[in-house]
């Protein structure tokens, strides 16, 4: 298997109405050739050398079995890749919006 890193986390809301939302991650540098991030299994869009979009990622509805959803937000590195690399400062923004 390749070596991954994997970051759970959650996204809760307490809105009135139903939401869709995508996951916008930052890194503090672009990705090194062979690493690879996906979110649930998805791969992201990039928006520039840095950031990158996973669209729809989730919704988020009213009832309380429905206002929260868990990612797993993961980093592959291919086989064969050597040598170690950091990227501290990653940032991970929700932006939602009403579904009609």
């Amino acid at each position: 298997d390749d070596p991954t890193c994997t970051y759970a986390f959650t996204v809760t809301s307490k809105s009135e109405v139903t939401v869709t939302y995508d996951v916008i991650v930052t890194l503090p540098q672009a990705l090194p050739d062979g690493v690879h991030m996906t979110l649930d299994g998805k791969s992201a869009q990039a928006t520039d050398g840095n950031t990158y979009t996973f669209s729809q990622a989730g919704v988020l509805k009213t009832d309380s079995a429905g206002n929260t959803c868990s990612h797993e937000l993961v980093f592959t590195a291919e086989e064969g890749m050597t040598g170690d690399s950091t990227l501290p400062g990653i940032i991970v923004i929700v932006r939602a919006e009403q579904v009609d």
